[in-house]
């Protein structure tokens, strides 16, 4: 991949094999012009393919024969650029297309969270598996979602990888906020940015992003990455991130993880 653009997608999905051999049941691996990342989760954003311009269909077919061997909910991420072939298999396998897009955004250098970082009141700890419940605790109501999800992608193992590092912000003592950062060669991943409902709009979410980044530039990344929520873009641009590409999502039925 030359493109600067393939390069911060390629970053992106070596940030996810890092993570997944911690995950139970969670792989991830790369074919020509497209990757697959599956969580072993029954939620349909969490076992994907993102596809490259110039994918073929053969190598999406290969890949969606894949996704679809554990029978969970699954889909597709397009780029720009490959939505013909994307389009031709969705309507074979009746894929849904969302009405959201995926935002993927990358910074090329850590000037702006540097500065958030230096600004902001959070506390911000790295924390391993000692504090895997607090951790999942505030994953958990952060993003509303099930526990089960939360111990799932963050088990108590992952804390032990020197690649991924798990992120607590305190606010007078209480976690409010979490994040992770992984460094895949010389790009920083950031992931799991929550805060407690009750503590948003103070700059929290800003604050353990940025230091995220910050870590990740100290320790040899040249570029970050990640995939922005609506609500998190504008947070995520002042920390000097910019839009790279919307990528259309196509997906199947989700099943109810309830």
């Amino acid at each position: 991949m030359n493109d600067p653009l393939d390069r911060h997608v390629q970053g992106l999905g070596a940030s996810f094999a890092i993570l997944t051999p911690f995950i139970a049941g969670a792989q991830t691996h790369e074919r020509d012009r497209a990757f697959l990342v599956t969580m072993n989760y029954p939620e349909a954003s969490l076992n994907f393919i993102v596809t490259n311009p110039g994918v073929t269909k053969e190598t999406l077919d290969e890949l969606y024969a894949e996704l679809t061997a554990p029978l969970l909910p699954h889909g597709i991420l397009c780029r720009p650029g490959s939505e013909d072939v994307v389009e031709a298999l969705a309507s074979e396998r009746g894929l849904v297309l969302q009405e959201r897009p995926s935002t993927f955004m990358a910074a090329s250098s850590d000037a702006g969270s540097r500065a958030a970082l230096d600004t902001s009141p959070l506390v911000i700890e790295r924390v391993y598996r000692d504090e895997f419940t607090r951790y999942c605790d505030v994953v958990t109501a952060g993003f509303s979602m099930h526990r089960a999800l939360a111990e799932h992608l963050a088990p108590p193992r992952a804390f032990d990888n020197p690649l991924s590092s798990f992120y607590l912000g305190l606010c007078d003592g209480v976690p409010v906020a979490t994040g992770l950062g992984v460094l895949a060669d010389d790009c920083a991943g950031v992931f799991n940015i929550s805060t407690l409902p009750d503590y948003r709009g103070r700059g929290f979410g800003a604050a353990i992003t940025a230091r995220c980044v910050v870590d990740g530039f100290a320790h040899g990344a040249t570029h970050a990455v990640l995939q922005a929520s609506p609500m998190g873009e504008p947070v995520y641009e002042r920390l000097g991130f910019t839009m790279i590409e919307r990528w259309r999502v196509y997906a199947s039925t989700p099943t109810s993880t309830n």
